[in-house]
């Protein structure tokens, strides 16, 4: 069996981020298509949250080193505050030569063909990168969103900015291959790059892992004297996930004489003041915040409500979250607050049971969601066929992974 060496910062036990599932899933399938994973990513004592599973599901006869690791903020800090220089491309810096040190290692035992690197913390490039110009194998340099987002966003500037457009340079020159998860993200690092020819440019999608709904209930209601269960599964924020114009327009609708509606907002985070909203707005019995809770159980707990929430502003228009491809797989109704320019309306009008608004206008949102009470009161279940949901698997996937890294062997 062919083997390949998978550099990811985010594997478990972190907790907190929907993108170790991208590199779980991988490593989990691949041996199904003769590609043997050799896991390379952080000690957990980088993690700022972590859980019971080390494993995240994967056999215990996986291959994996955990290379030494710090986080600036928490282990190098004095009185909440750190050199800059301590956290330059990210905060995880420290993990770039052991990390080196540690792939190198795991080459000379077990010989891999590829090297897989996944973004999007950039130090994971930069080893990948360093191991590449020491052994020369081809690399699949996995973007899942352009490097340059971060910085357009406003979350980087100075030297942070300018030594992560070098890496993702280094990374587009050196590597083999390009993966993205949208096509509006992949088109615009192919305007930055023109000269790269096309067949570099690679899209893998992120997608659901089936395993967890087998043998999940799904909620079926009969009658309408019940409160519709609406649920957002993630974290909001002020710019682009802002729940602000929903909430609004949840009272407006409540204020109309409404049908009774109970709002869940699953691990939510606290980077706004989501509960001062509420209060203000006379929702303190309507909208619950809850805590995060494990991955399957997430699961479970999309398939025991009424109606799925997406809260995704322009901000995001060429990123799709992943817990799209869940409420799509769930067969659930799907509230989508997003641009309708964006990448995530491109991928749901294509589904049925969708009910769209712009994220920031109130009066659509209120229009969107006495369309998806109605239907849900009308028993209207979604018509999605199984074989086309079945393509937005992390199965699927791995199995484009595969036929890349085919090429490269």
């Amino acid at each position: 069996m062919k083997r390949i060496l998978m550099i990811a910062y985010h594997f478990p036990p972190t907790r907190g981020s929907s993108g170790v599932h991208r590199t779980v899933q991988f490593a989990k399938h691949l041996p199904k298509f003769d590609w043997e994973p050799l896991i390379l990513t952080v000690h957990p004592r980088a993690y700022p949250s972590v859980g019971k599973d080390m494993l995240g599901g994967l056999p215990e006869s996986v291959v994996i080193k955990r290379a030494q690791a710090f986080d600036s903020a928490r282990h190098f800090s004095f009185r909440n505050r750190y050199l800059d220089l301590t956290a330059i491309p990210d905060r995880w810096v420290t993990w770039w030569p052991h990390g080196v040190l540690s792939g190198l290692e795991l080459i000379k035992n077990y010989n891999p063909s590829v090297i897989w690197s996944t973004y999007p913390i950039a130090s994971a490039h930069l080893i990948a990168l360093t191991i590449q110009q020491l052994t020369g194998l081809p690399w699949i340099a996995d973007f899942r969103d352009p490097m340059n987002i971060t910085s357009m966003q406003g979350q980087l500037a100075g030297i942070d900015n300018r030594v992560v457009q070098w890496i993702e340079r280094k990374t587009i020159e050196h590597s083999s291959a390009g993966l993205f998860v949208t096509q509006s993200a992949l088109e615009q690092c192919i305007h930055r790059y023109p000269d790269k020819p096309s067949t570099y440019w690679k899209r893998i999608e992120n997608g659901y892992d089936e395993s967890l709904f087998l043998g999940v209930k799904t909620l079926n209601r009969k009658g309408a004297n019940y409160p519709i269960k609406l649920l957002h599964s993630g974290i909001l924020y002020s710019k682009g996930r802002n729940p602000f114009c929903f909430f609004q327009a949840l009272r407006s609708y409540l204020d109309k004489g409404g049908v009774p509606v109970e709002v869940i907002l699953r691990g939510a985070g606290q980077e706004i003041d989501i509960e001062g909203w509420i209060f203000s707005l006379g929702l303190k019995d309507i909208v619950k915040i809850k805590p995060p809770i494990s991955y399957k159980d997430a699961i479970e707990e999309m398939m025991q409500s009424d109606a799925l929430l997406m809260i995704q502003g322009a901000e995001y228009n060429k990123q799709i979250p992943a817990k799209i491809y869940e409420y799509i797989r769930a067969g659930k109704p799907i509230l989508a607050l997003t641009d309708a320019l964006g990448e995530s309306a491109r991928l749901l009008k294509y589904w049925d049971g969708v009910y769209m608004g712009n994220m920031e206008d109130a009066d659509e949102i209120e229009s969107a969601l006495d369309q998806i009470v109605d239907s849900i009161q009308n028993q209207e279940k979604p018509i999605r066929d199984p074989k086309a949901v079945s393509k937005l698997s992390r199965k699927a996937g791995t199995l484009k992974l595969s036929k890349i890294l085919n090429e490269f062997e």
